[in-house]
């Protein structure tokens, strides 16, 4: 999911770093399997822990497998998860959003909800503009209950950060958000 913004080319630094043997076996064996230097491995590894870990960690993200969490999600009452949605919608990306990026505005929001997306496993999200219309289309394998809480938790936050009310087109496992910027 990209908020807009252009690629620039950005100045690289070179960085000598020294690592264990075990590491070391470790990253060549896992660049080996995905056809790439260790090098690249290695650049491909550090923008997950400056866009997400550094600030997940602070933040008390818990990793929790996928079954185990769809698991979870079957036992509970789908009205409550959509109470918490609204609840956690209206805090937690107004929170996130400061912390990361210093202001509010819909960039802002499109990167914090595309961080999570990539590196938070709740879902495979994209964002499409055409005019002054924007969609925002999650994927997620995590069942209909999952599919009400995004719903009312994205909901939630694009009203209290944005003031914005979007449209949703909502079933099983997609989850589409429709509004105007």
């Amino acid at each position: 999911m990209n908020a807009g913004k252009t690629s620039k080319r950005k100045k690289s630094v070179l960085r000598v770093s020294r690592i264990s043997e075990d590491l070391d076996k470790l990253l060549q064996k896992d660049a080996g399997d995905k056809r790439m230097s260790v090098n690249a491995l290695m650049i491909s590894i550090l923008p997950k822990y400056a866009e997400w870990d550094r600030y997940s960690d602070r933040f008390g993200y818990v990793s929790v497998g996928r079954e185990l969490f769809k698991a979870i999600l079957e036992t509970a009452d789908q009205e409550q998860l959509e109470k918490i949605g609204d609840e956690l919608g209206a805090q937690l990306p107004k929170q996130f959003i400061l912390f990361w990026f210093k202001k509010i505005n819909l960039e802002t929001f499109l990167e914090y909800a595309s961080l999570v997306s990539r590196y938070g496993g709740i879902s495979k999200s994209e964002v499409e503009f055409e005019g002054r219309e924007c969609t925002v289309s999650s994927l997620h394998e995590l069942g209909p209950k999952w599919s009400a809480f995004m719903q009312h938790f994205l909901d939630s936050s694009l009203q209290s950060t944005l003031g914005i009310k979007a449209k949703f087109d909502t079933t099983k496992n997609p989850v589409v958000a429709t509004f105007a910027t």
